[in-house]
């Protein structure tokens, strides 16, 4: 069942092809882009909500005939997103988590510019130069070891009430696995 929804993808990649290359001449790349992409969209979140396998099918073999030519119509936009790398700005909360103060700085200023709005002095230096949280000295030593004693310790613990229940009291501990699974066939058989 999940090969045959893989073999209608590629169908449709196969279809949307030329499907995509005759927009691309007519209308131009960019209302192919836009209309493989909605449509893409559109087909991938129906599919998502699909009530029986069929319809699942269906939908599948639609959004990649009528979507799946984003990607060959895409290609050239590609590159122009290397540019992204200088139009967009860093994210604040990214380089303040990497003392990046002075970027944070001039990120928010920018943002405020654009906004038309402006940000008081205070206000950046609490956003910029967050108070760091005082450290309380606590009186009491710890010592590495305690985690050690004290599973060192539950284990005698539950060796000794596993001793002392009335289910094993007096039965000897088996030394096999093979004695282990005969250990309840052998009880059983003296009631029989």
């Amino acid at each position: 069942m999940r090969a045959l929804a893989g073999t209608l993808n590629s169908i449709g990649t196969l279809l949307v092809l030329p499907i995509t290359g005759y927009i691309s001449d007519r209308f131009g790349r960019r209302v192919a882009l836009v209309v493989n992409i909605f449509n893409f969209a559109l087909f991938g979140t129906i599919r998502a909500f699909s009530t029986s396998y069929a319809m699942y099918l269906v939908l599948q073999i639609l959004q990649t005939t009528l979507g799946a030519g984003l990607y060959s119509s895409a290609y050239i936009f590609v590159f122009l997103t290397i540019c992204y790398y200088w139009i967009l700005g860093e994210s604040v909360r990214w380089l303040l988590s990497k003392q990046k103060y002075t970027e944070a700085r001039s990120a928010l200023q920018e943002v405020a510019k654009v906004n038309k709005t402006t940000i008081s002095e205070k206000s950046l230096e609490a956003l910029v130069n967050p108070k760091l949280p005082t450290t309380v000295q606590s009186p009491m030593l710890y010592w590495e070891g305690i985690p050690s004693v004290l599973f060192a310790g539950m284990a005698l613990l539950a060796g000794i009430l596993v001793l002392t229940q009335p289910e094993t009291l007096g039965t000897k501990l088996t030394d096999t696995l093979a004695e282990a699974e005969a250990l309840g066939k052998t009880i059983a058989k003296q009631f029989t």
